[in-house]
């Protein structure tokens, strides 16, 4: 799901052969009713650029559109203390990230999906735990 086209076509490109996929052009920051829920869905570094009130709205988006069981995944920043960032770490997410990231890693996301009736929490780090995969289930 996206609104751009260019990411349309890129979908199409490269999972026209996966008959068990499919892209829909929706903006995922407003709320929204399609006519079917999904097994699983997958954001990668999506949420941390709106603003908090804006994330609620894209969490009650995917949660209104999994199926029962169904498997959220997150891929986004972990939770960390940007005072505690090496220097030149701490410089290039400040030069290059969004107002928003700053509110986001200093948020429990674990807590804030578990608010909103998630549960089954696993977790995989990267890039020296700046990054995870967070997943989720309804």
């Amino acid at each position: 799901m996206d609104i751009s086209l260019v990411m349309e076509r890129q979908f199409t490109t490269k999972c026209a052969k996966y008959q068990n996929t499919k892209f829909i052009r929706q903006r995922i920051d407003l709320l929204f009713s399609l006519s079917e829920q999904f097994d699983k869905i997958f954001i990668s570094f999506v949420i941390h650029g709106f603003p908090h009130e804006v994330r609620e709205t894209v969490t009650e988006n995917i949660y209104t559109h999994l199926k029962l069981g169904g498997s959220f995944f997150m891929l986004d920043y972990a939770e960390f203390n940007m005072s505690k960032m090496p220097p030149l770490y701490h410089f290039i997410f400040k030069t290059v990230e969004c107002k928003y990231a700053f509110d986001f890693v200093e948020r429990d996301w674990n807590q804030i999906l578990g608010n909103n009736n998630f549960a089954d929490f696993k977790e995989l780090f990267f890039f020296k735990k700046y990054v995870r995969l967070l997943k989720a289930q309804k």
